[in-house]
């Protein structure tokens, strides 16, 4: 496979990861809504929607790495695990440029699911304790 078939493999999955993660997230936020509202058929269906996402999400990581592994031969990256950034540095710009996108994205959406799942952490936290 040449380089740019392998970036393009890495960016698909990556984009698809960020899609997933957007769902995710509206999810969890869905999630305080019904939380608040103490409605139990919903929240279970909502747990459901989640662990699809959660299955999916990991699904997506093993693709990524392998994709990434294989970017990271064509191009000369020798380090275990690839990052993005690393690959990023080693492209041309443009398509550094893009990777360095995508992975501002994904770290923008993983802090955002963490901190969301936080907030209805503490409210589950604070029902059980009433």
């Amino acid at each position: 496979m040449n380089k740019t078939e392998c970036y393009n493999n890495l960016v698909q999955v990556l984009e698809e990861e960020i899609t997933v993660y957007r769902h995710s997230l509206d999810l969890i936020r869905h999630e305080h809504d019904i939380l608040v509202g103490s409605e139990l058929d919903k929240l279970l269906e909502n747990n459901r929607a989640k662990e699809a996402m959660i299955t999916k999400l990991k699904g997506l990581e093993r693709i990524r790495e392998k994709k990434a592994r294989e970017l990271a031969a064509v191009i000369g990256v020798k380090s275990e695990p690839v990052k993005l950034t690393e690959l990023a540095a080693a492209m041309d710009l443009a398509l550094g440029d893009k990777l360095r996108t995508i992975h501002s994205t994904l770290e923008l959406l993983m802090k955002r699911v963490k901190e969301n799942n936080q907030k209805n952490e503490i409210l589950v936290q604070s029902a059980l304790s009433n």
